[in-house]
């Protein structure tokens, strides 16, 4: 994901370059800069620069009508900027996984994809942009959001399951045509989402390496370990303990601009794995995130079915699929992203989204299976020649199987001292305060409000 940075003022000042550079600067892990700069119709002006590894990442699109940017390329994904004579707009598709963040000050309008460059220039308030939004600028008045209106995919039943895996191959398979030829990471657990990417990635890429970030012995260790070796690939070990958990917190919390301690549970072993990618020389690292939410992967999947019903689930995974770039894949594209490498879902391309939130539930879960969730996308790996032993593992919470949960709270019960001797009822919440405090330390603002 490219880095965007800027601001609308009433004129071009040498402390309104100034502002933008010190923006920019805290994007520094999204690549090279480029400065791009218009007057409007009403003498305002508008500065941005934008940072990105890969060109192909940013299309730049030029006309008598002002100036396009499309963030990530598919535009149903993405985040689009236009720049016209009378105004500045920024979309979001009702899929979008790209954030926004802006304020509006009586001197200008500033705007990032990170709030740390909102931050890093005393604004301890930002807004959201939210999928199937769009905001428009007009000069520095105040800025108008129009909700653009929701495109959830119909359910359809007149299909043969059979003919539904073979589209949902074809179109995951496309979601793979952008990183043929590439060496790419894997983050990886050894579960049936990580391992059906690593084995479509290794039909396409130049070289593929596996990353697990675990304590010891958890699940992930030995899952990771044996899916590996069944996948015939290399995995690349990452340890957990107390003491590297220490180390990375204050930059993991502002890497990934929340203090949320969930958010943190989940993101280390992200955040380590991505690390040492890096350090390999690694530029791309693939995640599976999406399956659970696109394909009922929850216990609480199974519990709505069997006491509401099939139209129930599906409203549900609908609900849970638009809140995802928030509650998971915005935290987890920064803490890859901040080791200066592009983070890439293949599961959450549009058209593989829409595909599969128009699959009945009833064809997702079914009760009294070994698994009962995920039903269809299991075949689905089946048939792409995903190993049976793999294929049918129980779904385990990233922050339990990897060992993060349990390893943060010892990192933090050993060095705060407020912790020592709490009983594990009181630990959770001497916890979350301690991250609260340290984000405040940190200057992080109004993550410490978040959630």
């Amino acid at each position: 994901m490219v880095g965007i940075a800027g601001l609308i003022s009433k004129q071009a000042t040498e402390d309104s370059l100034d502002i933008v550079k010190r923006m920019s600067e805290t994007l520094s892990h999204r690549g090279e800069e480029t400065t791009l700069s218009f007057t409007l119709k009403d003498g305002s002006t508008v500065i941005i620069r934008t940072r990105s590894h890969q060109q192909e990442s940013l299309i730049r699109k030029e006309d008598s009508n002002g100036i396009l940017l499309v963030e990530g390329g598919e535009q149903a994904n993405s985040l689009l900027m236009t720049v016209s004579l009378d105004e500045v707009e920024f979309r979001r598709h009702s899929l979008s996984m790209k954030p926004l963040y802006y304020a509006k000050t009586n001197q200008a309008i500033f705007f990032s994809n990170e709030r740390k460059a909102l931050w890093k220039i005393g604004i301890q308030s930002t807004k959201s942009l939210q999928p199937g939004q769009r905001l428009k600028m007009k000069g520095i008045n105040e800025p108008s959001v129009i909700d653009d209106k929701e495109r959830r995919p119909a359910i359809v039943r007149d299909i043969s399951q059979d003919d539904v895996i073979r589209q949902l191959e074809v179109t995951l398979r496309d979601s793979f045509t952008r990183i043929v030829g590439r060496r790419v990471g894997v983050l990886f657990s050894g579960g049936i989402d990580s391992s059906l990417v690593a084995l479509l990635a290794k039909e396409v890429c130049e070289d593929v390496q596996l990353y697990s970030a675990s304590s010891q012995p958890f699940h992930d260790q030995v899952a990771a370990a044996s899916a590996a070796q069944d996948l015939d690939m290399n995995l690349n070990r990452v340890e957990i303990n107390t003491d590297v958990v220490w180390e990375a917190l204050p930059h993991l919390l502002y890497a990934i601009e929340s203090a949320h301690l969930m958010d943190v549970e989940i993101a280390m072993p992200f955040y380590l794995a991505s690390s040492q990618a890096s350090a390999d020389g690694i530029s791309l690292v693939l995640s599976g995130q999406g399956p659970d939410e696109l394909f009922a992967g929850y216990a609480r999947h199974v519990r709505l079915f069997e006491s509401k019903g099939k139209e129930a689930l599906d409203n549900q995974l609908w609900r849970e699929v638009m809140a995802t770039h928030e509650t998971n894949i915005e935290r987890d594209e920064r803490a890859i992203a901040v080791h200066g490498i592009e983070a890439y879902f293949p599961y959450l391309s549009s058209e593989f989204v829409d595909l599969a939130l128009s699959i009945p539930s009833d064809w997702k879960v079914r009760l009294g299976d070994q698994p009962e969730r995920k039903v269809i996308f299991r075949e689905l790996a089946r048939q792409l020649g995903l190993p049976e032993s793999i294929c049918v593992l129980p779904k385990k919470a990233t922050q339990y199987s990897s060992g993060s949960s349990k390893i943060l709270m010892k990192s933090l019960v050993e060095n705060v001292k407020k912790m020592k001797n709490t009983t594990r009822r009181e630990q959770r919440s001497k916890a979350q305060e301690y991250l609260l405090s340290l984000a405040s330390e940190l200057d992080m603002h109004d993550a410490i409000i978040k959630k």
